[in-house]
Parts: structure tokens; C-alpha cells; sequence
């Protein structure tokens, strides 16, 4: 299989060895941030299986008569009228994978050969590509190990295949790369892979993670992977996959979010230097500074996760302060009961109020920025749901609009929160400051 890459335009296909890892998310995401460079995009929708971005999309936009197996199928003349595409945004252009899924159910003889899906997904893109001026294409494919999969690694300039962190989802991507490098072996050009471990939990850290996939990549999954690195790690965030199938686009609501900033720096990545004109002004600039990068590239654990473990931790050292400092206190008291000489009782006196002290004050801290943090995840939250409610107008009911409030009053009573804590710890440490000094 001969692959001719010099065309005029650019080429991302999302792959994964099984389905459920967030490819169609990823997909769809990255295409809409490519539209706001702005550049025209295509999604197109290859999972004939299972239709995932399909569904997606056609909940919320009505899609025009055209698809991408009708079109793979019939080949059509380029002297045709070019097909319709579902216009999503000025920019973003969507091509369903079927219209019908009776057409899915009977299985055509070329979608199980990679050479003859390939001729023909070459001949579609280069006509979209001519007919429509389509700069970037951004393929779905079908979670697992297909033919068009294999054929759309070899046609696109660049293969993201989504993994987790799970030895189950682990051995089919093993597998996805091995059967890529049987069929590619001999070719002249090989795939251009890279690799993104997207819903990461909260428990790993970037370093255990890096180190783990390094040698992954060494032994196995490095074939076609000239960085010899993962490509993005991607923690879960529970309120942005809560709102998966309510509205395609994610980036588009959270501006700010984390997966925001993930999926804007595997952008940057890839097209920096290959293609910077799909790149929005605002990520050239805010990618370019490395050590912005960098945070944003090691960040494995969300906002949301840590916010809440910091919330969490921070009651539970206030709870231990008092637990102990009530028997602290009285054995201090015995202690000082028993010695006869009144230096020693001053010594013990201030030590045990500077020690009481300087803890409280350590741990009123941190419980401080866990109360912020609290109302930072309010905050986002928020912002994230009053863009969702904006987006879907239909959809205004009154239980959303009930729990809109409900966020409003928990975002305003938790920022309120830090307010009266610093008031009362300056009033516990002027009384402190006060009994050290009188005693």
C-alpha cells in the first residue's frame, strides 16, 4: 500500500483498540477547536458499526441526505454535484457515517479489505476536499480493529489512538498497533501514531505515568511513534462527561476547563510546526510559552478531583486539631500541676501556646484553600452549566432551571465561606497572640 500524503490538506483520524475510552469526544472536540482557527473542518463519522458520532450530532443538528457509506460505496464521478454536507458551525461541516441504519446491516465486501477501503477513502477526502475546500478532516473511526480503521491510519497525516489506564483497555491497543504493523510493514510510508491515555483517575501522577508508559512505548507501542512519548494525558472531569450526549461540543462550554487546555495543546503540538494556520491566534500564543505548556502537559489530575481532596483532607485535619488538642491540654495541665518551679510552668505555658498555635494557624491555612477551592468548583461548574443552559434553549425546563440555582446559591455560599473563616482564625490569633503575651 503506496501512501501519497502531499495534498493540500491536513488529516486526523481518532482510532482506539475498544470502544468506551471518549474517541467520539475527542473527536468532535478537536474538530470544533480547529474550526475556531478558523479553518474549514470535516468530521466524518466512519464507525459503521456503531454510528456513536452519528447520534451525537444528529441529536441536535438535522442532517443533510449524504453519508459516508452511500458515498464510499457508489463512488461517484467527480462531474457529480458535490454532496451535501450538515453545516454544525461556520466552520465545521459533519459527515454522518449512515442515514439508515438498515444500511449498516448489510455488510459490503470492500469494508473488510484495507487496500480497497483506502483507494476509495482517498478518492472521497481529495473530492470534499476540492469540492467543499476543506482544510483539516477529522475521522472517527470504529472503536476497535477494522479495515477502515487500518486504512484511515494510513491516509491521515496524523493517528490518535485513545487508551486508559487499564490493563483491559491496554491489550486492545496492543493489539490495534500490532495488526498496524502487519499491514504496514512493507509499505513505503508508515502511520504517523500517537497516543493519548484519556479519564485518568485521580490516583495516578504524572511521573508514575510517564514512567510507565516510556517503557510501554520502548518494548511495544513505540513502533510508529518517532517522540517515543504519550502525546496527552487526559484526567476525568465529572462535569463535563455528565453533559455527554446533551451537547456535542465541551470545549465550547468550558473555555477554561482542563480538557479545554488538553485538547488545545494536542493541537499545538501537532500542527505547530507542519500546519500552524488550523491553530487559533490564542493557542499559538498561550503554547508558546514553555513552562505554560509544560504545567499543562503534566496536570493528570482534574480541577474538580482536586479541589474536592483538598476540601476533604483540610475538614479532616481541622477535625484532628481539636480531636487532640483537648487531651493535649490536659495533660499539659497535669504536667504543670506537678512541677514545683514556676519557670518551668511559664516554659510549658508558652510552648504549649505557640506549638497550638503555629499548628493552627498551619492548618487553618490549608483548610482555607480548601474552602476556596470548593467555590472555585462551584464556580466552574456554573460557568460550564449556564453555557449549556444558553445552548440548549429547548430545553429550559424548569428543573434546570431549578438546579442553575441551586449552583448559584452553593458557588455563593461557599466563596462567602473564606470570608468569615479569615475573620474568625484573625480573631483566634490576636486572642492567641494576646495569652502569649499576657502569660
Amino acid at each position: 500500500m503506496v501512501m501519497d500524503k502531499s495534498r493540500g490538506y491536513s488529516s486526523i483520524a481518532f482510532v482506539s483498540g475498544k470502544g468506551g475510552v471518549g474517541k467520539t469526544t475527542l473527536a468532535a472536540n478537536l474538530a470544533w477547536l480547529i474550526s475556531t482557527a478558523p479553518a474549514r473542518v470535516l468530521l466524518i463519522d466512519l464507525d459503521f458499526q456503531n454510528l456513536g458520532c452519528t447520534g451525537l450530532i444528529a441529536a441536535h443538528y438535522k442532517l443533510e441526505n449524504s453519508d459516508a457509506l452511500t458515498l464510499l460505496r457508489n463512488q461517484p464521478e467527480e462531474k457529480v454535484q458535490p454532496p451535501p454536507l450538515t453545516q454544525v458551525t461556520d466552520n465545521l461541516q459533519f459527515l454522518p457515517a449512515a442515514l439508515l441504519v438498515q444500511e449498516v446491516k448489510h455488510r459490503d465486501a470492500f469494508l473488510d479489505a484495507p487496500e480497497e477501503v483506502y483507494q476509495r477513502l482517498d478518492r472521497l477526502l481529495n473530492r470534499l476536499h476540492q469540492s467543499h475546500s476543506i482544510d483539516c478532516f477529522v475521522l472517527d473511526c470504529h472503536g476497535g480493529i477494522d479495515a477502515v480503521s487500518i486504512a484511515a491510519a494510513g491516509i491521515c497525516d496524523h493517528t490518535l489512538v485513545v487508551t486508559e489506564a487499564d490493563t483491559v483497555t491496554f491489550a486492545g491497543t496492543l493489539g490495534l498497533v500490532d495488526t498496524y504493523y502487519d499491514e504496514y510493514i512493507h509499505s513505503d510510508r508508515k502511520p504517523e501514531i500517537q497516543y493519548i491515555v484519556n479519564r485518568i483517575p485521580p490516583k495516578y501522577k504524572w511521573k508514575d505515568l510517564d514512567r510507565l508508559y516510556q517503557a510501554y512505548l520502548e518494548k511495544h507501542l513505540g513502533r510508529f511513534t518517532e517522540s517515543k512519548a504519550i502525546l496527552s494525558y487526559i484526567p476525568a472531569e465529572g462535569y463535563l462527561a455528565d453533559s455527554f450526549g446533551d451537547y456535542p461540543f465541551q470545549v465550547e462550554l468550558g473555555r477554561s476547563a482542563l480538557f479545554t487546555r488538553k485538547l488545545e495543546l494536542i493541537l499545538y503540538s501537532l500542527l505547530n510546526d507542519s500546519n500552524p494556520k488550523l491553530l487559533s491566534k490564542k493557542v499559538q500564543e498561550r503554547f508558546q510559552k514553555e513552562r505554560y505548556a509544560r504545567k499543562v502537559r503534566r496536570q493528570v489530575i482534574s480541577n474538580e478531583a482536586r479541589n474536592t481532596r483538598t476540601a476533604s483532607t483540610s475538614y479532616a485535619l481541622a477535625s484532628l486539631y481539636f480531636l487532640f488538642l483537648i487531651p493535649l491540654y490536659s495533660s499539659t495541665y497535669i504536667l504543670h500541676e506537678f512541677l514545683e518551679s514556676h519557670q518551668h510552668r511559664d516554659t510549658i505555658e508558652k510552648t504549649f501556646i505557640w506549638s497550638t498555635l503555629i499548628l493552627g494557624l498551619l492548618i487553618a491555612i490549608y483548610f482555607l484553600i480548601g474552602v476556596w477551592r470548593i467555590a472555585s468548583y462551584f464556580r466552574d461548574k456554573l460557568k460550564f452549566q449556564k453555557a449549556l443552559f444558553r445552548a440548549l434553549p429547548t430545553e429550559q425546563t424548569f428543573w434546570r432551571r431549578l438546579n442553575l440555582w441551586k449552583l448559584r446559591a452553593l458557588y455563593y455560599g461557599s466563596a462567602a465561606g473564606p470570608v468569615f473563616i479569615v475573620l474568625f482564625g484573625f480573631s483566634l490569633i490576636i486572642g492567641f497572640v494576646y495569652l502569649a503575651l499576657t502569660s
